[in-house]
């Protein structure tokens, strides 16, 4: 079986070859050489190799020069790539006079508008990829925001630090931040509710009544401090959370806490 760098001789040789081409002359070779002839599947793995690693590259006939144009459009055809150094095995020129195949040449012009466009393909699907890698990581990261309670105070070197940093201001969707918020709130309420109902029906490993009026005092602050905070206020859940007391009342009264 001829080397790696023989092969890369072999497409050296003819300037551009087919894959059907390389196989005979590979065949040829080693009935000059008294060898095993080799097997097709080991040397379309051996073309495939160095395609990957661009000791050969591919190309149509319409690189090849005007006087090839003959060729079926759809045939491939190697021709030695960037990473090639072919080695021209001794009975080559016997073998190529033998299988009568004549040197190709090709046109260098359309030889580099055509890798050319590959890299620009390349490039653009690289460049669509970390545009959407950047907008998964925009979404996945968190922000801290003032929040309802606080009290800030501005060192009095940071315009001098943001200067050197140069951090983009972020502006916050009013709408959007209110309805993640209410979204939450929801969420508390209606846990809430369910330990409330739990602990009515006498569930098992129900929360006691102190537990309960410990998270609904939790929950009445928080809906508070959010609905003078957000912009529009969340004053459709208040109703709903002061029926909570009641309901905790109740059961309170029922236990004779």
């Amino acid at each position: 079986m001829i080397e790696p760098e023989e092969l890369e001789g072999i497409v050296g040789a003819l300037g551009a070859a087919t894959h059907e081409e390389v196989i005979n002359v590979v065949k040829e070779l080693a009935y000059e050489r008294d060898e095993d002839e080799p097997l097709h599947e080991e040397i379309e793995i051996m073309c495939e190799k160095a395609v990957l690693e661009h000791l050969l590259e591919t190309i149509s006939s319409e690189e090849l020069s005007e006087e090839y144009d003959k060729c079926e459009e759809d045939v491939e055809f190697y021709i030695l790539g960037p990473n090639a150094f072919p080695e021209y095995p001794f009975e080559l020129s016997e073998v190529l006079d033998i299988l009568k195949l004549d040197k190709r040449e090709i046109d260098s012009e359309k030889l580099t508008q055509r890798y050319s466009e590959r890299l620009k393909a390349r490039l653009m699907e690289l460049r669509h990829n970390i545009d959407i890698y950047s907008e998964n990581v925009e979404k996945g990261r968190e922000f801290y925001i003032l929040g309802p309670d606080p009290f800030p105070e501005h060192p009095f070197e940071l315009s001098e630090v943001i200067a050197i940093l140069k951090p983009d201001r972020c502006e916050i969707d009013s709408k959007k931040l209110t309805r993640k918020n209410s979204e939450r709130l929801k969420a508390r309420f209606t846990k809430l509710k369910n330990n409330i109902d739990k602990c009515s029906e006498n569930v098992e490993g129900s929360l006691d009544i102190p537990t309960l009026e410990r998270q609904y005092s939790e929950l009445l602050n928080v809906y508070y401090d959010y609905d003078s905070w957000l912009e529009g206020g969340i004053a459709d859940m208040e109703n709903d959370i002061l029926a909570l007391s009641k309901q905790i009342d109740s059961l309170g009264t029922a236990q004779d806490i």
